[in-house]
């Protein structure tokens, strides 16, 4: 719902477009790209007066907006650039969301909005006749310039009886940084497992290592010498939609 306000001074006027939020959560951008910083956020019902138009997008002042903030200089945007080699061995920097990985469809449609930064094949299960990859996937907010390379991580495995992908485990919150790494270790009774080793940082930017072990389709904490608890993580199980 769109109004205008008059409002008049002597033999002067001036005209205010004002809008009211319609979606339930709307991002405030500095900038009109890809590329862009968060400035605020309005919700449902919030009133806005719109300052100018730009193709898709208008530019507004919210009613808490002060001068000091209004003022204020955009901070420069950040972008994500990749050291690629590509099939004939030559090396060089390509923009990060130029370039999409070539993520199985089976578990890409989970992606529920964020971008697969990395996966991974933790092992294989047979099913029938054929083998069935099991996969480990970090991903993101589909935005340049966060402080971390990932913040969240998905594990989905092989149901053989139903014969599609679970998502067996994920973690999210996560300040994690490339690379991770993937192999196997002997747990005695359990035997050889596949596991797989994150790097985070902590609020000080010290990177930690964190452990994880795979007994399909269970995944858990593995802890280092001296570590009593495991951070909580979010687990869930959810079904491919039929």
């Amino acid at each position: 719902m769109l109004a205008l306000l008059l409002s008049g001074c002597g033999r002067r006027s001036r005209v205010q477009e004002i809008a009211y939020v319609s979606a339930s959560q709307a991002i405030l951008r500095d900038r009109v790209s890809a590329v862009f910083s968060k400035t605020g956020v309005v919700k449902n019902g919030d009133r806005v007066q719109i300052i100018e138009r730009e193709r898709r997008f208008a530019r507004v002042r919210t009613a808490s907006a002060s001068k000091s903030e209004s003022a204020r200089p955009a901070m420069p945007a950040m972008e994500d650039w990749w050291l690629i080699r590509d099939p004939d061995g030559r090396i060089g920097w390509v923009l990060a969301r130029m370039v999409d990985l070539d993520v199985p469809l089976e578990i890409a449609q989970y992606a529920e909005g964020q971008r697969p930064m990395a996966f991974f094949v933790l092992n294989q299960v047979a099913d029938g006749d054929k083998k069935v990859s099991q996969y480990l996937v970090a991903l993101t907010d589909p935005k340049d310039g966060l402080p971390f390379d990932y913040d969240q991580v998905r594990v989905f495995t092989w149901n053989v009886k139903r014969h599609r992908y679970e998502t067996a485990y994920r973690e999210h919150n996560l300040n994690g940084v490339l690379p991770v790494t993937v192999s196997q270790e002997n747990f005695d009774k359990e035997g050889m497992l596949p596991v797989f080793v994150l790097q985070v940082k902590d609020d000080n930017g010290n990177l930690t290592q964190r452990k994880y072990k795979m007994n399909t389709p269970m995944v858990r904490r593995v802890l280092a010498p001296g570590e009593t608890k495991a951070p909580s993580a979010a687990k869930t199980r959810r079904h491919r939609p039929s």
